[in-house]
């Protein structure tokens, strides 16, 4: 350490009334705090650290640190150099962070192995530096100086900017953009930053700077520290900056995704994150009995449930008191290959192993593998008991829990897999007559009672409050078709009581009627009409795109035909499954494959273009409109997909899980998601969905509610803003008669 640089220099302010005065001051003193325990170092300071102020790491403290955490690997000045060296000319963030949470692995000499050199000490976190300076001056395309930076052992991790009310825009949107700005004109400050930080007097949101906004996100509990939770500013501050829970993220919690060859930096978020603190606490006391490793995970769909399987994954693997453990992951049939594999593979999580049959299921397990095994249930099945010979470093996590506990499918692989840890996760409340899914994943209590959820739920109001998804809004249509309750029967005179009672008499069955009605080509015809005109004038113009959930694999012939018609061909995508010993031969005309199918919902995620951007709205190229009615209600994640055009009746897990195929955020312009109900399945959407009042909340919201019952519901979400352009635009929606 330079010799003028001994102690600590008190924090100091030279203005009465700015950003350093106020909301710099403020953050400073916290991370301060002995619950905190960071050190405060003036600019003055840190200037014997910086040969230049081009140069962003502490160059004299980092070479301190690296001979102090690797003394047997880093016996000279010169490997120490060699070290410096490779860090200094490294400029991508992925592998910057890939190095501080597993060390450099460098072969110094051509007759040694490659060792590998730490960054970081995780296991003794004061055995770090952890300091905090403020207005840290950078050269770069320009000089910019960031209003807070936090370093790890020298090496810059967080930067945050603050905002003021002495501004007129005291937002921290506005930090936040100018990070994104420092990111291009000072961007050596970014090759080594864990996430970014913009915030004002009440607000602190964290995010990747350059990101869109709307990705940004508010860390929403103090764990593991107590804070007035009315205080929003100093829970997210205690949350992110807890010296071991940044730790925790810069090993664990932070992810690069690839999709479509574009790589994205993902930050965990607060509902994540507490989660697999739940898990691991369970999982790893391997002293507790099996009923006592369990718990079962509520996190409202959109919330991203998947990733927060791969963080605990990720996060059991590295456990030392879990040994190498066996992490099971149960997905639903359709997702098998599919999203999960996909986030698995480009997270770059390793020793993962997709199942490809019973057999090979079986082979492994009892095989003793060790890492983590993708399947789903329906491999279990006939399996034997205690496969994985009672090891209590097995852990389940199973993706829907309310399914994958199917009966017989359950009862072989808990048999199978005897012992192990059960964590079950679901994107929607349990249902109130719902014995089975607690009793099957719930952590049993010293009274004998099973608990019903593990951890703090996280709710649609939760969601909807953290801007992860968008408010659903819902609206019946065509109203003389609509078949729920009474009206069928009502229906049913007006369209067939000419007939002869002869001809009548064949179709007294409810389900008979049901069929003569949801086929009749008139009702076919006007709803196709309708579902054309909203989609042409209000999804598609906007670049959104739609899909129409019908009855069964009939339906989505005949909706499928009537949309071509007008729509197009290529506009128009049918998804089946596909069943050749059972479907007839004008049903398996419709069968894609799965290699097209792919390539046509890939074409749908993408936004629709016209060769001519004078007539976007004439001539679209990808496809626009889906037609389904078993397929793609659960597990595909299309945020732009807007409007879904109900015709079938759905109830329940599946109501829910369907409507929110359209509650994924997009852009700017996607306030909200619409439901267009044309089968009357929201008549009452309470007797629709069995389940607790307090725990639903707000699901979907009626289109012509009133503004001032609009807003004081808003206000309780926190979507009021949301709404208001979305109640300027239906003022200018036609009529559902026609």
């Amino acid at each position: 350490m330079p010799e003028a640089m001994e102690g600590p220099v008190p924090y100091t302010v030279r203005t009465l009334f700015n950003e350093e005065t106020t909301v710099e001051r403020e953050i400073i003193e916290h991370l301060k705090a002995a619950k905190l325990g960071w050190t405060w170092r003036s600019r003055d300071y840190l200037k014997p650290y910086r040969p230049d102020e081009r140069e962003v790491l502490l160059l004299p403290l980092l070479r301190e640190k690296l001979k102090a955490l690797n003394p047997s690997v880093l016996t000279s000045d010169a490997r120490v150099d060699a070290i410096i060296t490779k860090l200094r000319g490294c400029r991508d963030n992925q592998q910057w962070l890939a190095w501080l949470k597993d060390g450099v692995n460098y072969k110094f000499d051509a007759a040694e192995n490659a060792q590998d050199v730490r960054l970081i000490d995780y296991e003794d976190i004061d055995a770090n530096d952890w300091w905090v300076t403020n207005q840290f001056s950078i050269d770069g395309k320009s000089t910019r100086r960031p209003d807070i930076v936090l370093l790890i052992n020298g090496i810059p991790i967080v930067v945050i900017e603050a905002k003021t009310a002495s501004r007129s825009k005291p937002d921290w949107r506005e930090g936040a953009k100018q990070l994104g700005m420092y990111s291009e004109e000072i961007d050596q400050l970014f090759h080594t930053n864990a996430y970014g930080v913009g915030v004002n007097e009440t607000r602190m949101m964290y995010g990747v700077p350059g990101r869109r906004l709307q990705f940004w996100l508010q860390w929403r509990d103090p764990w593991p520290h107590e804070i007035d939770e009315f205080d929003e500013m100093k829970v997210s501050l205690y949350g992110l900056f807890d010296r071991s829970n940044l730790l925790d993220f810069i090993r664990h919690f932070i992810v690069f995704v690839t999709k479509d060859g574009k790589t994205e930096k993902v930050v965990v978020r607060y509902q994540q994150y507490l989660a697999v603190k739940d898990i691991l606490n369970r999982a790893t006391d391997l002293t507790l009995p099996a009923e006592k490793r369990r718990g079962l995970i509520w996190h409202t769909q959109g919330s991203g449930k998947t990733l927060t399987m791969i963080y605990a994954a990720r996060s059991l693997w590295e456990d030392p008191k879990l040994q190498q453990p066996t992490v099971i992951l149960l997905v639903d049939r359709e997702q098998l290959g599919d999203q999960m594999d996909r986030e698995l593979n480009s997270s770059g999580t390793d020793n993962v192993h997709v199942a490809a049959s019973k057999r090979d299921l079986e082979e492994k397990l009892s095989g003793d593998y060790r890492g983590v095994i993708l399947t789903t249930v329906h491999l279990f099945e006939g399996m034997p008991k205690h496969v994985t010979k009672q090891r209590p470093n097995v852990i389940v996590m199973a993706d829907e829990a309310h399914r994958t506990q199917e009966r017989e499918l359950g009862t072989y692989m808990r048999s199978a897999l005897e012992g192990a840890s059960l964590f079950g996760f679901t994107g929607t409340p349990i249902e109130n007559d719902d014995h089975n899914t607690p009793k099957a994943w719930g952590y049993v209590k010293d009274d004998g009672k099973i608990e019903r959820y593990m951890g703090r739920p996280y709710t649609v109001t939760d969601a909807l409050r953290d801007g992860v998804v968008k408010p659903i809004h819902w609206q019946p249509r065509v109203t003389d078709w609509q078949l729920h309750g009474t009206k069928l029967d009502l229906a049913f005179k007006r369209e067939f009581g000419h007939l002869p009672e002869e001809e009548q008499n064949k179709l007294t069955t409810e389900g008979a009627r049901l069929d003569a009605l949801l086929f009749h080509p008139t009702r076919i015809s006007q709803i196709a009409d309708d579902v054309v005109r909203h989609f042409t004038e209000h999804v598609r113009p906007n670049g959104f795109k739609g899909m129409l959930v019908c009855r069964d694999k009939q339906a989505v012939k005949l909706y499928a035909t009537a949309l071509r018609e007008r729509l197009g061909n290529d506009a128009v995508m049918a998804v089946i499954s596909e069943a050749p010993q059972k479907d007839p031969e004008d049903i398996q005309a419709l069968y894609l494959g799965e290699t097209k199918r792919k390539k046509l919902l890939n074409e749908f995620l993408i936004p629709a273009q016209s060769e001519n951007e004078e007539h976007r709205d004439k001539a679209f190229r990808k496809v626009e409109m889906l037609v389904v009615c078993d397929m793609l209600l659960t597990g595909f994640d299309a945020p732009i997909l807007q409007a879904l055009y109900l015709d079938k009746k759905l109830l329940n897990h599946t109501l829910l899980q369907t409507i929110a195929r359209v509650n994924r955020p997009y852009n700017e312009l996607k306030g909200h998601g619409l439901v267009l109900d044309y089968y009357g399945i929201f008549d009452d959407l309470n007797e629709a969905l069995n389940y607790r009042p307090d725990e639903l909340g707000d699901v979907a919201f009626p289109f012509d509610r009133s503004a001032s019952s609009s807003a004081r519901r808003s206000s309780r979400s926190g979507s009021c803003s949301r709404l208001r352009p979305y109640r300027e635009m239906v003022r200018t929606m036609p009529s559902s008669r026609r």
